[in-house]
């Protein structure tokens, strides 16, 4: 029998303003596609549902309040950019919040935020955005899995 899969689990916000855009910010300071545009996103905490870890991310990262029954799933992926602890993403989509989004980190983990076009998104762009990203309108929840080789740099 083999081992079980460990897994690192994370939680993603696309909000989506008026004009059909979505807010990216910009990963800086990490170890992790510094420079890289990604969607709010984080760790999700022992004891957190991945709707609770999402609302709170979106909280911490840019200020504003989500409430999980206003998130709808739209992407779930798995990715080995660690082998030993493949991510686990459950990426969701919200078109109503509180406040006004703006950069939150204090310890300087992303260095730019705003609302893009579907159609003229910042590049680079991380793997799994650019694929969930393709059915941010869609109705189903899509799946994607990306292998290391697949994640990019």
């Amino acid at each position: 029998m083999s081992d079980r899969l460990k897994v690192t689990p994370v939680a993603f916000v696309a909000l989506i303003d008026d004009q059909q855009r979505v807010l990216l910010q910009r990963r800086a300071n990490t170890d992790y596609k510094c420079g890289w545009w990604d969607l709010l996103s984080g760790h999700i905490e022992p004891g957190e549902t991945p709707p609770v870890a999402a609302c709170r991310e979106a909280l911490e990262e840019s200020g504003i309040v989500v409430r999980p029954e206003q998130l709808e799933l739209f992407n779930v992926y798995s990715h080995e950019v660690n082998p030993d602890a493949p991510y686990l993403g459950f990426i969701f989509r919200a078109r109503t919040w509180k406040g006004e989004p703006a950069i939150q980190e204090a310890d300087g983990k992303c260095d730019a935020m705003g609302f893009y076009a579907l159609d003229d998104l910042p590049e680079p762009l991380t793997s799994q955005v650019v694929e969930a990203l393709k059915n941010i309108s869609g109705n189903e929840v899509t799946y994607s899995y990306f292998e290391p080789k697949n994640i990019g740099s």
